[in-house]
């Protein structure tokens, strides 16, 4: 999608950077073009003191088409995007804690939810993103619940519709993160 938000896009991109806001919406209603946005507003806002933005998805097709908007905004450098394993390697692997091409994803997914419950908010990020939410769970889940959760003057937007869920559960059970957050 491109072009001008309609007034429910509108009011997400421009809340807040502490506004806590969840976004349930169908196919094709410009979920991740929405997210976009909202974190170019954030990023354009705010000074290099603010602290970080922070963008999550399930899929490297999202994060990459998450980043492409944003370098092409020329707010690409202000946000971290990355998937869900990705991150969590990376802060897993930063906390000293593992050696990823050892172990792998699911272990650094463990490692980094124990770190998060053992250390009280250890992330500086002040807006944090999860787009494809309907596609997060288990451990996965459990770790994006534990960013969100920490930090109280951390805003967050969370995106997803659990009629695109790519795993077999029922439609009320692959909203479990939007309905946790």
């Amino acid at each position: 999608m491109t072009g001008h938000p309609d007034n429910g896009q509108r009011e997400v991109i421009d809340a807040p950077i502490d506004v806590r806001v969840v976004v349930a919406a169908p196919p094709g209603s410009g979920k991740t073009w929405t997210a976009a946005e909202r974190l170019c507003r954030l990023a354009e806002q705010g000074s290099d003191d603010d602290g970080g933005l922070l963008a999550l998805s399930f899929s490297r097709a999202a994060a990459l088409s998450l980043s492409a908007h944003l370098f092409r905004a020329g707010v690409g450098a202000k946000v971290e995007v990355r998937t869900i394993d990705s991150w969590a390697a990376r802060f897993a692997d930063n906390a000293g804690r593992l050696e990823t091409e050892r172990f792998g994803y699911e272990n650094s997914i463990a490692r980094a939810v124990e770190l998060l419950a053992n250390v009280p908010d250890p992330i500086e990020y002040r807006h944090i993103v999860v787009d494809e939410a309907q596609d997060i769970y288990g451990a996965r889940a459990t770790l994006v619940e534990a960013l969100l959760c920490g930090g109280e003057r951390r805003g967050w937007t969370v995106l997803g519709d659990a009629a695109q869920a790519i795993y077999e559960f029922d439609a009320d059970d692959t909203a479990h993160l939007l309905r946790r957050v």
